[in-house]
């Protein structure tokens, strides 16, 4: 493991575990969470690096704008 995961990991578990309930990260925090997110894929090469760089723009966007749609119309209810 990376040191990165290590850190987003120790983030995620410290958020859940703050001990001052104001302080605690909500449901939909932890959903939105990085250590919760897929993993960026890494550009392959210079040619096809801004490709590569619009096309992971584009996928990272997709699942943020459809969790926030899924978690607005659960808040509704």
């Amino acid at each position: 493991m990376t040191s990165v995961t290590v850190c987003r990991r120790q983030s995620f578990i410290r958020a859940c575990l703050a001990y001052r309930k104001e302080e605690r990260i909500d449901v939909f925090g932890l959903a939105r969470h990085e250590y919760l997110q897929p993993p960026m894929p890494k550009p392959r090469g210079a040619g096809s690096a801004g490709a590569g760089a619009s096309a992971g723009a584009g996928a990272g966007a997709a699942p943020a704008a459809f969790s926030a749609g899924l978690f607005a119309a659960g808040s509704s209810s």
